[in-house]
């Protein structure tokens, strides 16, 4: 299985608020969302998105987007990526609920360097995707992860006219849970696009990010290869 994030320090999600700044001028890595205060005595459930849920805690002060830094002065796991938190100065619920959630930054300064085949999500977000035979598929947008393993998630280069429906060996499911490797899935953005037919729409397409399916990573050259399965022909929209 290919990794995506560095075993002691990926970014692992796409943030939702701006990024503060960072007096280095290096980039800020979202590792943890505040989720909700856990108990009476100040502490939070956090998201995590770090490879190991501990490691949340293992690169110094986290920054909030406001700008605001928090200290994580003692930290217990939960099922998944959660861990139970405690701040510094945040000693009971009331302070807790005003945190939930903020997103928890680090500097990309404190982070080790990626390891071969592993990538941060920044590194991998923004990249163009190209077949095996050269032609364009679209823009990796985002990587996710529903249980099964991670998957890019690629804007295809074309509209689509009306909503294309979930395609899973045959399944129609909202989430893509359970993937075999090689398998991918096509769905609507909901993204309106301005060219092509009335009423197009742009569509997205979950590719496993593991060695079948992506073999070739090229960061600097700002490109992908992805092997995409015979049932959905991403080179040939069907725009006419």
């Amino acid at each position: 299985m290919r990794k995506r994030e560095h075993a002691n320090a990926p970014k692992g999600a796409q943030h939702t608020t701006d990024p503060p700044t960072h007096d280095s001028g290096g980039e800020m890595v979202l590792l943890g969302r505040i989720s909700a205060a856990q108990g009476l005595r100040g502490e939070v459930r956090i998201a995590t998105f770090t490879e190991a849920p501990e490691n949340i805690a293992a690169y110094g002060p986290l920054t909030a987007s406001d700008g605001r830094t928090f200290r994580i002065t003692a930290l217990r796991p939960l099922k998944g990526a959660n861990v139970v938190a405690r701040i510094e100065d945040v000693t009971d619920r009331t302070g807790a609920e005003t945190l939930r959630g903020l997103e928890l930054f680090v500097s990309s300064d404190c982070l080790p360097p990626a390891a071969d085949g592993e990538w941060y999500v920044s590194d991998l977000v923004g990249l163009l995707a190209f077949a095996p035979d050269g032609a364009e598929v679209g823009e990796i947008i985002a990587v996710q992860n529903y249980g099964a393993g991670d998957f890019l998630e690629i804007r295809l280069s074309k509209a689509i006219p009306g909503k294309v429906e979930q395609r899973l060996s045959g399944r129609n499911q909202e989430k893509p849970t359970g993937f075999p490797s090689g398998i991918a899935q096509k769905h609507s953005s909901g993204e309106s696009e301005g060219e092509g037919e009335e009423g197009a729409t742009r569509q997205t397409l979950l590719v496993p990010f593991t060695e079948a399916a992506v073999p070739e990573v090229d960061i600097a050259g700002g490109r992908v290869v992805v092997v995409l399965p015979e049932e959905i022909d991403a080179g040939s929209p069907e725009d006419g």
